[in-house]
């Protein structure tokens, strides 16, 4: 079941495209202002009821976008009992293992920097 997101404005084809993505991989196609951040996060929800042990990383190819997510998820977020963080790899990385990860384990981080920040936290 999709979640009703408070505060947005779901239209029924993201709603349809979530749940696609829900069943199987799936790569979400549209054009800017379109939703697919509407998208991620209902994803991202449904997920993270479904699996409360789980996490969820969200990636984008530049810091302001990652930075853009990151306040989305966090401003739609708020009141869940769900945990985030924000790497760049701007900053240094702190010490700790990938399992310690918050549960939406990331609200993105540039492609490139994504190895290299979570190999620097594996040991």
């Amino acid at each position: 079941m999709i979640p009703h997101l408070f505060g947005i404005e779901v239209r029924e084809y993201q709603r349809a495209i979530a749940k696609s993505a829900l069943e199987s991989n799936t790569l979400v196609v549209l054009p800017t202002g379109l939703g697919k951040t509407i998208i991620a996060l209902l994803v991202a929800v449904e997920r993270l009821s479904m699996f409360p042990d789980d996490k969820v990383v969200v990636l984008a190819p530049t810091r302001p976008l990652v930075l853009q997510h990151a306040r989305f998820f966090k401003e739609h977020l708020a009141g869940n009992s769900v945990s985030s963080a924000t790497l760049t790899g701007e900053s240094p990385p702190k010490p700790c293992r990938v399992a310690q990860v918050p549960r939406l384990g990331c609200d993105g981080l540039p492609v490139q920097g994504m190895w290299r920040d979570l190999s620097r936290r594996a040991t």
